[in-house]
């Protein structure tokens, strides 16, 4: 199977990149000011697919990642959840546009369970990561845009 597009980039491995993949990077670094839009009709089904989308501020310096491979191995870790978690934040700030992730038509329960000690502790430790995570997004938008962090979140 031949691979094209720019989410075929290896960040351990640029040469066993596409050529696509790295002329988007390339494009990237030559153009800082620029304004990128990332499409792709895969989006977050991989992580490794984001490697390219590297402007949405979320491994790098001023984040809780120093690179992409730490980001990916961090989300891997938490699996398929963690994926479909950070499509929605990225799509609730307006990073990523995907007809398959809507609210619409949405169903949820809520329920309550007690939590023993290990799995209160997990979920302290993803809470904390979600809010680096989230932190280092609006440190990203202030950082391209100048706007404070009210600014970054849209509020007047």
């Amino acid at each position: 199977m031949r691979r094209t597009g720019a989410k075929n980039f290896d960040a351990s491995n640029e040469e066993a990149s596409t050529k696509v993949s790295r002329a988007v990077r390339a494009l990237q670094d030559k153009l800082p000011l620029s304004r990128v839009i990332y499409a792709s009709a895969t989006g977050v089904s991989e992580i490794k697919n984001m490697a390219y989308a590297e402007r949405l501020g979320l491994w790098g310096a001023g984040t809780s990642f120093a690179d992409f491979k730490t980001f990916a191995d961090t989300l891997e870790k938490r699996g398929v959840g963690a994926l479909e978690l950070l499509a929605l934040e990225l799509k609730s700030s307006g990073a990523y546009v995907s007809r398959g992730l809507a609210w619409q038509r949405c169903e949820f329960e809520r329920w309550t369970c007690d939590l023993d000690k290990e799995a209160s502790d997990a979920y302290d430790e993803a809470a904390a990561w979600w809010r680096g995570a989230d932190a280092a997004s609006l440190l990203s938008k202030r950082n391209q845009t100048g706007c404070s962090r009210a600014q970054a979140c849209g509020a007047p």
